[in-house]
């Protein structure tokens, strides 16, 4: 709910410590992170929010926007310690302390939570009120102070209760101190709020069913079921009421769907840990879901991917074999991973017939052409690597990384003129992608070719991708135009920003190279 208005709206309000004329003076960048959170790009809102804070370490929504996003990731410890510093730089405020308590509750700090939703209540008002009673309560349940937690959700409830939240909540810690009247009073009441709460009908039918009024929980857990049909314990404890009831064989129909919703949970899990690369979290996840469900070949699939990632190729290898045999839609997926398990155990033959075989049954797909040329480059086949870019490039005339990557591989073979050709061409296609700039910026200023435009390639993809690896090319173009103090600066910037990358320190290595002094002759030579 705070959340719909950035950050610096919400701190330009705070009397004496961030002022309205702040909203227009913010770097742009902050503008660019507030927009990437709205749209739930947390991850990159977070790198932006960090850099902004090396930037400018005194800029209170800088810190809570990073705090903001990193709780959205999961990352409590970084949440609280931005948190901790924004409200450092902004004190007094209760959005701060409010959504700085959320941290430290996600951290499992629940008796610092506590007094500082104590603290937010003191000085906040109305709807905020609300809402910190409600976080507060949260705190006290996981600390197992029901009673405590009773008390502030009663009081919140009082309050004003906008979307039945606080009654929810209410009814959950009753249910715990088993006040099965209260808490379906509490549920019915945040339904009477919002009637697609389903966990407030899963609770009612929870309670029926403790009651034993199976028919009511029957039709209450059915309705939780239709208003969010992924949630899985609505679908078990259902198959519970209609086995009580004696209907067997709707029970079992339902049980199935509860393996299968189940199975699709724990997939879902699995695949957000594969994209933060936390294999061993994300292969115990998949594990799971083909436990619940071994017919789910999408569960299947990631699974074996994850053990291609570990390097257990055999044990992949007879997942995505599965797959690969089946009329499932992942089948192709599946045929192409069993190619690149060739490429990685050095069978480049066998895995190159695969990627022909997949290229005729799909011959739109760009990455087959891709994984194509990377195994043919890979077995020491650069003009045969050349031609599979080319295949794709005659089926998808605007594949643009295809030109790309086809003019680094005529780069690194010599052919300048085609792959400057290429870089131009993916420029042409996609004009706002810095990638091809940068090549074809390196490649310009290597060959001493219209330095002025290697320039302007180069810092048109530094500006537009905030990479080391960009920066350091602009920085080599400006120092083979003979920009050299503004070539330092880049160069400096880029090593302050990645000093690992290996393009940074190629670019490093040749300008120093070049600006070495020459050694004197020797007295032979004189």
């Amino acid at each position: 709910m705070l959340r719909s208005i950035g950050w610096v709206i919400l701190l330009a309000t705070i009397a004496g410590q961030v002022h309205a004329d702040e909203v227009s003076s913010t770097p742009p960048r902050f503008q660019e992170a507030e927009l990437e959170y709205q749209r739930g790009n947390f991850e990159r809102a977070l790198a932006l929010y960090a850099e902004l804070v090396e930037d400018y370490p005194d800029l209170a929504p800088a810190h809570a926007g990073l705090g903001d996003s990193a709780l959205k990731l999961s990352d409590a410890p970084r949440a609280v310690a931005a948190f901790r510093r924004a409200l450092e730089l902004a004190p007094g405020d209760p959005i701060l302390m409010g959504v700085f308590a959320d941290a430290l509750r996600a951290d499992k700090q629940y008796e610092s939570a506590i007094e500082l939703y104590e603290k937010a209540i003191r000085v906040s008002s109305g709807s905020l009120r609300v809402e910190w009673y409600v976080g507060m309560a949260l705190a006290e349940i996981d600390a197992g102070l029901l009673e405590r937690a009773r008390e502030h959700l009663t009081q919140a409830v009082q309050m004003g209760d906008g979307e039945g939240v606080a009654a929810h909540n209410l009814g959950v810690v009753l249910m715990n101190l088993n006040r099965l009247d209260e808490a379906d009073q509490a549920f019915a009441r945040a339904i009477a709020r919002n009637g697609r709460n389903s966990k407030a009908f899963y609770g009612r039918g929870q309670i029926a069913l403790k009651q034993g009024r199976l028919y009511p929980a029957r039709d209450f857990l059915a309705r939780a079921s239709e208003i969010e049909p992924t949630e899985p314990t609505f679908y078990y404890a259902r198959a519970q009421a209609l086995r009580r009831m004696g209907r067997a064989e709707e029970a079992r129909r339902v049980l199935v769907e509860y393996q299968r919703r189940l199975s699709e949970f724990y997939t879902r899990e699995a695949q957000v840990r594969i994209e933060r690369e936390q294999w061993k979290d994300a292969l115990v996840r998949a594990q799971k879901a083909v436990d619940a469900d071994g017919a789910n070949l999408d569960a299947v699939q990631l699974r074996a991917f994850v053990y291609m990632r570990l390097g257990e190729f055999g044990t992949a290898r007879s997942g995505f074999e599965r797959v690969a045999e089946s009329a499932s839609r992942s089948a192709p997926e599946a045929r192409l991973y069993l190619a690149l398990i060739d490429r990685d155990e050095g069978d480049f033959d066998s895995a190159e017939n695969r990627l022909l075989a997949l290229s005729r049954d799909e011959p739109d797909s760009m990455t087959v052409y891709r994984q194509l040329a990377r195994v043919r480059e890979d077995a020491g086949k650069p003009d045969e690597a050349e031609a599979a870019y080319g295949a794709g490039i005659e089926r998808n005339p605007s594949w643009a990384p295809g030109y790309w990557w086809r003019g680094m591989l005529r780069e690194a073979n010599g052919k300048l003129d085609g792959a400057e050709a290429d870089y131009r061409k993916a420029i042409e296609l996609v004009p706002g992608a810095p990638f091809a700039k940068a090549s074809l910026a390196l490649l310009l200023a290597k060959a001493s070719r219209n330095l002025d435009e290697a320039v302007e390639l180069a810092r048109s993809a530094a500006d537009t991708e905030h990479a080391a690896a960009h920066r350091a090319i602009y920085a080599y173009a400006l120092h083979r135009a003979g920009k050299t103090d503004e070539a330092k600066a880049e160069l400096e910037r880029a090593l302050h920003d990645d000093p690992d990358d290996a393009t940074v320190i190629q670019v490093r290595n040749a300008i120093l190279r070049a600006s070495a002094p020459s050694p004197a002759p020797s007295e032979e030579n004189r």
